[in-house]
Formats: C-alpha cells, structure tokens, sequence
C-alpha cells in the first residue's frame, strides 16, 4: 500500500500544526505557510489540506490551477458555515472538514472523501484542475463563462445580469487571459470539464 502524503497550507502555525500532527499518524505531510512555497517540488500524489482564512483557498487553488495539478483540495475550519462550505464544494474544493475536532471523527470524514475521490480517477483529475482554473475567476466572470458554455449570445446574457454587451466583452476577454485559453473552444471544454461528476 502506498503512504499518503497530505499537504497543509495554514498561516496559522498553531492549527497546522495539530492538524500535521494529526496526519502524521496516516502518511508523509509537508506543511506549508503558502502553496507557492513548493516551487517546483511537487510530490506525485497528495492531498492538500487548507485552512479557511484569510483568502488562503483561493490563492492555494490557483497556485495548483497554474502549476496543472490535481491534488484533491479540501478546506477546513474551526465553524464551518453551510453557505459557505457549499460556496466552496461547488468551486475549487472536493470537501470541507471541520477542524480542530475529535481524531477519529476527523479520519470518518476523510475517510468518506477518498472513497468518493479516488486518487487515480482521471475524471476526478481532470474536473478538480478544471475546477481550479475557474476559481481564478471573479463571480460575474463564472456566470459569463457558464452563460457562453450554454451557447448564450453576448445580448442573451447582458439583459438577465443587467449590464451591457459591450461590458461582456470586456469580461469576455479578461476570462480568456485569465485561463490562458486560446478561444471560446477551450473555454467550454474547461467548463464542461469542471462538471464532470468525480466518482465512477
């Protein structure tokens, strides 16, 4: 059997550290203050766990989205709000566990996202980079991204969100910078990668 490696990215030292300490038990874990202090040292798998303060999720799922990697990326705090944990499944992250919290209860709900992720699925991989790329975006940007993967015209889409053709444009080519994307082609298939259930 393989060893995990988990990757926990906290500027908060004291709670990244009881949570290293925590998955220590269960595999390697590299931890860091922020993703970019990887460079370009990427383990070959692992999971990253990321403390939900600060902006810390987004900057960690685009520091992956950029490197292209798929690590399954789960979020974890002290109170986690619903709105907030939904907010946060839909986008860059596979999961979201409330942290600190009792061991064994923490391992339940790990346990329950690795059988619903499995490492290798190259669905689950593709959909998380995907996933990630589009975190990068601004809200307004994501309903124009998802608004042009459903084959709405630049007018279909300025009237519902109360702003002006020439303003989606604009959005337009701010999404396909942001993305690196060629064209429109490409900016489809992110979307539709994005939803590609993970779970075979």
């Amino acid at each position: 059997m393989n060893v995990r490696t988990f990757i926990v990215v906290d500027r908060d030292f004291g709670s990244r550290n009881k949570l290293v300490r925590n998955l220590s038990h269960k595999g390697y874990v590299i931890p860091l203050d922020r993703m970019d202090e990887l460079g370009d040292q990427w383990p070959e798998d692992a999971w990253v766990f990321v403390g939900d303060e600060g902006g810390q999720v987004l900057a960690t799922a685009e520091v992956l989205g950029k490197a292209m990697q798929s690590y399954p990326l789960v979020a974890y705090g002290k109170s986690p709000i619903m709105s907030r944990v939904l907010e946060l499944i839909n986008g860059p992250c596979i999961g979201y566990v409330q942290w600190p919290v009792d061991g064994a209860e923490f391992w339940r709900t790990f346990e329950a996202l690795e059988r619903r992720i499995p490492m290798h699925s190259e669905a689950a991989q593709v959909a998380a980079r995907a996933r990630r790329m589009l975190a990068m975006l601004t809200d307004r940007e994501r309903e124009i991204a998802h608004g042009i993967s459903h084959g709405l015209s630049t007018k279909e889409m300025a009237g519902p969100l109360g702003i002006s053709p020439r303003t989606i444009e604009v959005h337009r080519g701010n999404i396909l910078a942001k993305l690196d994307a060629k064209n429109m082609a490409d900016l489809v298939r992110l979307v539709v990668e994005a939803e590609i259930p993970s779970t075979d």
